[in-house]
């Protein structure tokens, strides 16, 4: 049997491009994030003061903005809210052992910083790469929801168990058969609403089961680091433009997975 892919989307890939945002600088050596800009984003009651400068807003975390009935979709586009410049460092990082990692990673980072110089900016392609990862899992989950399928949530003696949530997605190369960049995996505990049987550990309809499912991806996508036991990769960011960034981004994500979920379910 053929592996197509192993790099799950939390751990690895949201985890490793949190990591990289600061790699990103501009041509004039400033912080590459235009801070009242990104700001401007978020309305005003996802607003907080920030522990390092009390003068300086930053945005509430994605999660808690779904937690407190906040979160509201983000008009990114030609934002700004980097600067126009950005680029990748072509500097390799540390933990990238072995010349032929670091060649790789030299030829690629060249490769996107090309694209960036003609294509679009790097600020958009974040905002549009979040995009369709919120996209693809909210298809995934709610391709499962509306043909009545659980990805494997009940309570036994040891407690409450959840198979729904990002790392049961890997990331892979798309294909004219098969165009999405992510694919869904570990379904030996899931099961349908027919096979559903309730037990003393288990008294739920199904419905909330479905509904547990989506409040733990929702949750863990947006960057509830302790809703889930199967998500465990965690990065704190350096300062409060970068982690004002990964707000931002996550509530791109998370909008999308939204709006295609109840699309998906509905028809």
């Amino acid at each position: 049997m053929e592996t197509l892919g192993n790099k799950r989307l939390s751990d690895h890939v949201l985890y490793g491009i949190e990591q990289l945002l600061c790699m990103i600088i501009s041509h004039d050596k400033t912080h590459p994030v235009n801070q009242s800009n990104l700001i401007s984003l978020f309305p005003s009651e996802r607003l907080t003061k920030s522990d390092e400068n009390n003068e300086k807003p930053i945005p509430l975390s994605t999660w808690f903005a779904l937690l407190t009935n906040i979160l509201q979709p983000v008009d990114y586009l030609q934002s700004n809210w980097l600067h126009s410049s950005s680029y990748l460092s072509e500097e390799v990082p540390v933990d990238i052992d072995g010349n032929q990692w670091r060649n790789l990673w030299k030829i690629n980072i060249l490769i996107l910083n090309k694209y960036l110089q003609t294509k679009q900016p790097l600020s958009d392609l974040l905002c549009l790469l979040y995009k369709r990862f919120g996209f693809e899992c909210g298809s995934i989950l709610g391709l499962m929801h509306y043909h009545r399928i659980s990805w494997g949530t009940y309570k036994d003696e040891l407690g409450m168990h959840c198979n729904a949530h990002p790392n049961n997605l890997v990331i892979k190369l798309s294909t004219p058969a098969s165009p999405f960049l992510l694919a869904p995996l570990d379904f030996d505990m899931s099961f349908t609403e027919t096979g559903y049987l309730p037990n003393i550990y288990n008294n739920q309809s199904f419905d909330e089961i479905i509904k547990l499912e989506l409040s733990a991806f929702q949750l863990t996508l947006g960057g509830d680091s302790q809703a889930s036991s199967g998500v465990t990769a965690w990065i704190e960011m350096p300062d409060n433009e970068w982690t004002s960034a990964r707000w931002l981004l996550r509530d791109i994500m998370l909008d999308e997975f939204n709006r295609i979920y109840h699309e998906t379910i509905q028809n």
